[in-house]
């Protein structure tokens, strides 16, 4: 059997024991079950509330959010047009009015792993979706290791990079879908190189598309352009390479050109979408700031390199580093460096001092860019390098050297050649975790809870190391079991100093059957509901952005990388705050309805009438509209820069219903709210309450909320909860708290929480659940919006909202830069005019326009097909009129009426109009994106190429054949 074969078992017998509970049991990996918001605030939506996901005790990933919102949604919404609408996914008709798909990346459709996925998206497959990256990046590390390294060092390489501290704590995230590739990429470059034949160049070239397709840019740049470094440096250090210099230059790159070229029907969309977009990496749309030039300012947090622990049972964050290699990796890669500074009494097999050289550059250079220092971080100021956040991104390439490194140093030291460099690496490096220690100590005085931790961490570190010492002293008769033992004690550091405390042990799985595809009761009413294709608003965490595509439902809101820029202006048009200078958050660079700074009460008539142009008839809300439910944000919000401990946003269980809040983690006194009483809402209500995975833990926790006003501190409210022994505490308390006497003044109002009689905070997890200010009482609470549904959540009907498609027969023809303002003039009435962008309009658009009868009346527009890149309307009007399709007019769209072309207008400034004549008449709309095609065209002129030499080989071969004497 050969040794891919057996690397690849030894690899899937690791994984297999470290995630069985995720591939043979009923536990799934699933972020969006319960470590983000979801389909409900907390995560999936349990049926049976027994079953009810608890939150997380701790985090198992320092970005749970971006794969919850991104890659597990998508998988349902590509299978939906794959497989259904038989599509190629380029179009998400559900997420804000519309939105390319495939060229924003980060979906990554053709993406061989994300295909498979998309047959079946469930939990189950997802955990082999994620394990299967892992596998992927082990055996291309050893097949790469195994081109200049023995079986085991190969071995060994491929479990350092495998198990690395980076694709642990970004397990979910899409960009792993690139960075896995990293080995893949040196893999097929140093085979080109040594063949220089052209089946190497299409292996190459195939590997770069693979790469383009897993959609990460950053993560693609950094990748392909540390492995050309490579190439370019094996070109000048070995001799053989240098005699055909010329020869391997032009293969390699033709490989590149290829690779890219094959990648055209991906790379020119994107390219068309960034030159639309808008994202938060150019430094125009962030304030100046360059990415490239982002760096970590304390040089003592590389200690988590070493030992990620040592900040606690999670890699909490405190220190900031994204990655970790262990004490083993990291003492191997310091012997292969040693071994290579004093090489006279060790023989090394020729490529081997070259590849320690290589790598060690590399890794330092790349820690002085991580950083910050000023010899390399200048490269973060270039072109295309601005745009890539290195501090993050370059994490897979500094793992990928200590791994390249570590089995150097290993097979050095399995030789019997290096054993005193061996013990010399160990002293430094342990020697560097001390100083490093030493840095924190303050710090780890200041933070109890952290301390214990920290001795922990390193004491497994050295007694870790010191084994491996011991076994690589032992005989040599035993010295084969004693290298497969240290293999194996690199596979137990690097499972358990992360992967399994935070995954198991300091945690707990979801379970596979808690799962958000099933969607939730209120979704199940809004899809029977809505017919007629309207759009819905979700607000306080509930349906996600990107969740409400997986149930094929319309939603304004979006959450991606990079938007379409006329969609940005449009929602901060009508949303945004005048003035408001934010780089991140709702309205700067996302659009979620769960920002803390925003309400989204809609109670302002500028803010109704984007609702209305929207097409928005239905919101969705844990607390009821009418009132001003932001309170417990506003309060994180003003001590947001504070980073107080055991105080954030929080949702809470009351009488079976996930209500958002306050978590307010005792003890905690007088935490200050200040704001303005309202006479319209002056009453404060809300409920005192003990989250639910902690009502039978803890011992009582106390509630105090105060009013300061005119110097004056006077209390409000005070009770004390102690559900594990009276059980109506276990609703908590709820509260009404009249404050007419200070309408229209500034107050401040005082939260206190404390840990009752006994002193002890354990599991006093608590907080203020439903903050918010109603009218008072006798006065009657009558919303703007209809609630037609009151369950787990609330939804509201937005009474007077246009229809998906509208005929107008009233057209103002305005500049494209003056549309936004006047669309929000209350003289403008958006149910009969609509706003036509002049910049476009032919002179035979503006003459049939001019034709229009504004006092023209009647006529009807009804949506009969509506697919993700197709949407046909049967229209008949009387006479003349605008169709408005209150859909993204992005690029590639084009319309047709009574199949024949028609131009597309700007209308409403965000949407698609087309004139339609008088009588019966079907309008289509169609993406056909010229960059796709012209980019499919590339990419099959590439292959093309690729296959060119092979057929005529081929054919050769068969001419050869055919003459041969019989």
């Amino acid at each position: 059997m050969k040794e891919w074969v057996y690397a690849t078992l030894s690899l899937a017998v690791i994984l297999n024991l470290l995630f069985f509970p995720v591939l043979w049991m009923d536990q799934t990996l699933l972020l969006s079950v319960r470590d983000a918001p979801s389909i409900m605030p907390s995560g999936a939506y349990a049926r049976n509330p027994a079953d009810r996901a608890t939150p997380r005790p701790f985090g198992r990933t320092p970005d749970a959010g971006a794969p919850a919102w991104l890659a597990e949604p998508y998988s349902k919404l590509l299978s939906q047009q794959y497989w259904t609408e038989h599509e190629l996914p380029l179009w998400n008709p559900y997420t804000a009015y519309g939105a390319p798909l495939a060229a924003a990346m980060q979906p990554q459709p053709f993406y061989p792993l994300s295909v498979l996925l998309s047959l079946n998206p469930t939990p189950w497959a997802y955990n082999l979706f994620l394990i299967g990256r892992l596998l992927l990046a082990g055996l291309l590390t050893f097949l790469f290791a195994r081109l200049f390294l023995e079986f085991l060092p190969a071995l060994f390489a491929a479990i350092a990079f495998m198990l690395t501290g980076y694709l642990a704590l970004f397990l979910s995230m899409p960009h792993l879908s690139v960075e896995v590739l990293l080995p893949g990429l040196f893999l097929v470059f140093e085979v080109l190189l040594r063949k220089n034949s052209w089946g190497a160049v299409a292996g190459a070239a195939g590997m770069i598309l693979v790469a383009t397709l897993g959609g990460m840019p950053e993560s693609l740049f950094l990748a392909v352009s540390f492995a050309c470094l490579f190439v370019l440096f094996r070109l000048a250090s070995v001799p053989e390479f240098r005699t055909t210099l010329t020869s391997r230059l032009w293969k390699f790159a033709a490989a590149i050109s290829l690779g890219f070229a094959l990648s055209a029907f991906l790379l020119l969309p994107f390219l068309e979408f960034m030159a639309a977009g808008h994202d938060a990496h150019r430094p125009s749309n962030v304030g100046g700031r360059i990415a490239g030039l982002l760096a970590y300012p304390d040089l003592g947090a590389a200690i988590t390199y070493f030992l990620p622990l040592i900040a606690g049972p999670v890699f909490s964050g405190r220190l900031g580093v994204r990655g970790y290699w262990g004490l083993l990796a990291s003492i191997f890669a310091a012997t292969a460096m040693i071994v290579w500074l004093f090489p006279r009494r060790t023989k090394s097999p020729a490529p081997l001092p070259s590849l320690t050289f290589f790598f060690s550059l590399s890794l330092v250079l790349l820690i002085l860019k991580h950083f910050g220092h000023p010899i390399i971080n200048w490269i973060g100021a270039l072109p295309i390098s601005n745009l890539v956040i290195y501090v993050k991104y370059q994490e897979p390439l500094m793992a990928f050297c200590v791994a390249m490194l570590a089995a150097i140093g290993f097979s050095h030291v399995t030789e019997r050649h290096a054993y005193r460099h061996l013990l010399a690496a160990a002293g430094i490096v342990l020697g560097i975790v001390l100083a490093l220690a030493a840095l924190h100590m303050p710090e780890l005085r200041a933070v109890k809870d952290v301390a214990p931790w920290y001795y922990v961490s390193a004491l497994s570190g050295v007694i870790v190391s010191l084994g491996a010492i011991i076994l690589l002293s032992l005989p040599s008769k035993r010295f084969p079991y004693a290298a497969l033992g240290v293999v194996s004690l690199l596979v137990a550091e690097l499972s358990f100093n992360f992967i399994v405390p935070s995954f198991y042990a300091f945690n707990s799985l979801p379970r596979a059957s808690e799962t958000p595809y099933a969607g939730a009761p209120y979704i199940d009413f809004l899809r029977a509901q809505n017919r007629d294709h309207y759009r819905i608003f979700a607000r306080q965490n509930v349906l996600f952005p990107n969740w409400a595509g997986a149930f094929e439902l319309a939603d304004v809101r979006g959450l991606d990388a990079m938007y379409y820029r006329r969609y940005m202006d449009f929602i901060r048009s009508f949303l945004g705050t005048p003035g408001d200078a934010r780089l991140q958050g709702d309205l700067a660079n996302r659009f979620t309805g769960a920002d803390p700074k925003f309400s989204y009460a809609f109670d302002t008539e500028t803010e109704r009438r984007f609702l209305a142009l929207s097409s928005v008839k239905y919101l969705i809300s844990v607390s009821e509209y009418g009132s001003t439910a932001n309170v417990a944000g506003e309060i994180f919000a003003q001590h947001r820069s504070e980073h107080l401990w055991g105080l954030g946003p929080g949702t809470f269980d009351v009488n079976g219903r996930a209500v958002q809040g306050l978590f307010h983690h005792p003890p905690s006194k007088r935490l200050s709210y200040t704001t303005t009483i309202r006479a319209d809402r002056p009453v404060l209500e809300g409920t005192a309450v003990i989250r639910e995975d902690a009502i039978d833990k803890s011992d009582g926790v106390g509630f105090l909320i105060e009013v300061e006003s005119d110097d004056r501190i006077e209390p409000l409210f005070s009770t004390f909860l102690n559900p594990k022994e009276v059980s109506a505490a276990r609703a908590g308390h709820p509260f009404s708290l009249d404050l007419s006497r200070f309408a229209g003044k500034p107050v401040k109002l005082l939260f206190s929480t404390d840990p009752g009689p006994s002193g002890s905070n354990g599991w006093d997890w608590a907080g203020w659940a439903g903050l918010r200010f109603a009218p008072a009482s006798g006065v009657e609470k009558s919303g703007p919006f209809r609630e037609v549904y009151d369950k787990e959540v609330r939804i509201y009907e937005v009474s007077k909202v246009l229809p998906r498609a509208s005929l107008f027969h009233n057209a103002e023809i305005l500049p494209d830069g003056d549309v936004l303002q006047r669309l929000k003039q209350p003289s403008f009435d958006p149910f009969h005019a609509v706003a036509l962008s002049r910049e476009g309009l032919s002179d035979r658009d503006l003459t049939i326009l001019q034709s229009i009868k504004p006092d023209a009346a009647g006529g009807t527009a009804k949506i009969s097909r509506y697919e993700s890149q197709h949407v046909a309307v049967e229209v008949d009007t009387p006479s003349p009129a605008v169709l408005m399709l209150n859909d993204s007019n992005y690029p590639g769209w084009l319309a047709y009426v009574d199949g024949k072309p028609a131009p597309l207008l700007k209308a409403d400034y965000l949407f698609r109009g087309v004139i339609v004549p008088a009588g019966k008449s079907t309008v289509e709309f169609a993406y056909e994106p010229v960059s796709f095609r012209a980019g499919a065209l590339i990419s099959l002129g590439a292959l093309l190429l690729l296959l060119l030499p092979f057929v005529i080989r081929r054919g050769v071969h068969l001419n050869r054949a055919g003459a041969a004497p019989t």
